[in-house]
């Protein structure tokens, strides 16, 4: 009774309009149901074949809602049922009274049967009890006519009973639900155990896979991961010395120094150059260029250590000064001999390149002793070398594979078309100029004559109507030459001997001279009113501080 408390259906009215008000229930009388073998009996009688039990299976009732007595399923109609207590009975009655069922309305039949099955009736069946007797021979007539053209069974009742309902269909789709639950078992394991089986398959050939297959792609790859080599690998020769390209920058690394120069603000810098640490008192060596006008410096070190340098000394014209930092624990590189060097020996930079500090790049000598001009247009020593230099690189090492320090970067040759040409001033040239400059903050027997010149070309000269030579500017007072009877707008046209019609005439003789040696000079003289008067003097050279 308490299954059909939710969908009892509300009686209508011959309108169609639905009515709140519930008739009066009427009596209920339990009827006893028939049994099986009463109905196949009767079924016999009335000359029909026994019924087919999977016929209605489909749309039937539940086994148990048949049986039950207690739910008012009995030969009399639906003694007990809540739709006997509200009245449903005696309108279907009344209803197929007047209007007999249609057996050809198939679809009707079936869609009421699929509407009220779950609720334990079929309205407008033929083996309603509650359709009268005419109803149901009538019914029963035409089922059988169905049965004949391969229709619809009868299922003859007696007495207008409830058609009998086999167990063996819903067994039947119990044992068949249970078979294909089990089918389907078996499959979801057999393929878990192919999956599986695959999975093993692709675990064994993970060894065979190569390095760099994209991440995500479910396979394992195996990267062989080895301990870098002891320190011997370091070594091309370790009887000899030689280094691999990597040794020799493990060994002057902790010597180089990354320097930034600071000028009006301590803000920013205004350049960065490199320096090479050349005592373990803190001296460093680096190019003129990088540190001339520069009011202060910082010194970062390989181990990261920062400190304020100052500066010793200066030496224009070779490119080449000296800083100073406190520190302690500082490892000074070793200095090797230029001249030993060989065209086509591997060597390496290392520098502050463009900003980068520790920065390693690797050449070969392309020439030994190169003679270049400085940016005063002095002649220097240099190593000429493919190794890729950059701005910062200034003041850096160039090292040959024993780890010794052979140059001190000083430019790179910058020339369309030209390409891997760059200089390291020669250590054999650079070493004296440093100690100079650490012992006396100067270079000495630099010779000084102590005047101001201009050079007077012979081009020029002949446009001028003079001798080619240099024009005197000025003359310094503290020097020996102006002892003598060199005037101003004089032109010195001789050195010792020597004729000067170029810079390069000037610079080789105070490449060769010395501070202290005595000079003559020839003099060209031309007055105003055109007279024109030649003259020698004689003074000494100055030292150059």
């Amino acid at each position: 009774m308490d299954q059909f408390e939710n969908n009892t259906p509300v009686q209508g009215d011959t309108q169609g309009e639905t009515s709140h008000n519930e008739p009066e229930q009427a009596p209920i009388q339990e009827a006893p149901v028939q049994e099986t073998s009463a109905r196949e009996t009767s079924a016999q009688k009335n000359g029909q074949e026994k019924p087919h039990d999977d016929v209605f299976a489909e749309h039937s009732f539940a086994e148990t809602q048949y049986r039950q007595t207690s739910n008012g399923y009995a030969q009399n109609g639906y003694a007990q049922s809540g739709y006997a207590q509200n009245g449903y009975a005696q309108n279907v009655q009344a209803q197929n009274a007047q209007q007999p069922f249609d057996p050809y309305q198939q679809g009707a039949d079936m869609q009421y049967r699929s509407m009220y099955s779950n609720n334990g009736y079929v309205p407008h069946s033929p083996y309603a009890a509650n359709q009268g007797q005419q109803g149901h021979a009538q019914a029963q007539q035409q089922y059988a006519q169905y049965a004949q053209q391969g229709g619809y069974v009868a299922y003859p009742t007696q007495g207008g009973g409830v058609p009998p309902v086999s167990d063996i269909p819903q067994k039947e789709m119990k044992k068949s639900s249970k078979a294909w639950l089990i089918i389907a078992i078996i499959c979801l394991v057999a393929l878990l155990v192919i999956v599986m089986l695959l999975l093993a398959a692709g675990h064994k050939n993970d060894d065979k896979e190569i390095a760099g297959t994209p991440s995500g792609s479910g396979v394992t790859v195996n990267i062989n991961v080895a301990p870098h080599p002891a320190d011997d690998s370091l070594y091309a020769d370790k009887e000899t010395g030689l280094f691999t390209t990597v040794g020799a920058a493990e060994q002057v690394l902790p010597s180089i120094v990354n320097l930034y120069g600071y000028t009006d603000t301590s803000i920013a810098a205004y350049n960065e150059a490199s320096g090479i640490i050349i005592s373990e008192d803190g001296y460093i060596i680096t190019n003129a260029h990088a540190v001339e006008d520069i009011k202060r410096f910082k010194a970062k070190l390989h181990d990261e250590r920062e400190f304020e340098a100052t500066v010793v000394g200066i030496d224009t014209r070779t490119d080449l000064a000296v800083l100073k930092i406190e520190a302690d624990d500082l490892v000074p590189a070793v200095i090797g001999s230029s001249d030993d060097m060989k065209q086509g020996e591997q060597v390496v930079a290392i520098g502050n390149a463009g900003g980068f500090n520790d920065t390693v790049t690797v050449g070969y000598v392309s020439y030994v002793n190169r003679e270049i001009q400085s940016y005063t247009n002095y002649p220097i020593t240099c190593i000429q070398t493919d190794a890729a230099l950059n701005f910062g690189n200034s003041g850096g090492a160039l090292v040959n594979l024993y780890g010794q320090v052979v140059g001190i970067v000083v430019s790179k040759y910058s020339s369309t078309g030209s390409e891997n040409i760059g200089f390291a001033i020669a250590s054999d040239f650079a070493v004296p100029i440093a100690e100079d400059l650490i012992e006396k903050g100067y270079v000495s027997d630099r010779p000084r004559i102590g005047i101001m010149y201009s050079l007077i070309t012979p081009e020029y000269a002949a446009q001028l109507d003079v001798k080619p030579g240099m024009l005197i500017s000025e003359i310094s007072p503290d020097c020996d030459v102006a002892n003598t009877d060199l005037q101003k707008d004089d032109i010195i046209t001789e050195l010792n001997g020597k004729q000067i019609l170029t810079a390069q005439d000037v610079k080789n003789f105070q490449n060769t001279a010395k501070a202290g040696d005595k000079v003559t000079a020839k003099v060209y003289r031309k007055t105003i009113t055109g007279e024109v008067t030649e003259f020698e003097i004689e003074f000494t050279l100055e030292q150059d501080k």
